[in-house]
């Protein structure tokens, strides 16, 4: 596995800084997330409430309702998606910023789509048609479920954690 995790302190501008966490993608495995989506963490600090997750999505793929209550910083890899079910400008490079409490939905296009997401905080997913809070998860509980989705596919849990 080609997966660092370099262990001392360095200087950053003058400044102690505890080591750093490299982390080659592809040898973090994929895990189906729900039907239709699938998704790795690159990196998490569940202390910090801050997660880098990677989704790729099959053609036509939807996530309902949710909100996240921090801010998500987004990066199109492959394929294109949208918050709008009829366009979908989220191309290869395209660079996208959600500010937090915003409601919306995810809906892919139509082709497999890969993107890459940094998210600060939680995320609520509503009941549908309704702004009633159906449940709200973590940085905790989203690393927790992706290990339990590693070890039900029979896969070592990656060193995401920092």
């Amino acid at each position: 596995m080609s997966m660092v995790k370099d262990a001392g302190k360095a200087m950053l501008q003058g400044q102690e800084m505890p080591w750093s966490l490299h982390v080659l993608e592809d040898d973090v495995p994929w895990v189906a997330a729900r039907p239709g989506i699938e998704q790795r963490i690159l990196h998490a600090r569940p202390s910090m409430n801050f997660i880098v997750t990677q989704s790729r999505y099959q053609p036509g793929a939807h996530a309902g309702r949710h909100r996240h209550v921090g801010h998500v910083f987004a990066m199109t890899k492959r394929g294109a998606w949208s918050h709008d079910p009829d366009n979908f400008p989220y191309v290869p490079g395209t660079y996208v910023y959600e500010p937090a409490n915003v409601i919306h939905c995810f809906y892919n296009g139509p082709q497999v789509s890969e993107a890459m997401f940094v998210l600060q905080g939680d995320v609520e997913f509503f009941e549908d048609g309704s702004d009633k809070v159906k449940h709200r998860e973590g940085v905790d509980m989203l690393v927790k479920r992706y290990y339990e989705r590693c070890e039900a596919a029979g896969l070592p849990r990656p060193g995401i954690l920092a």
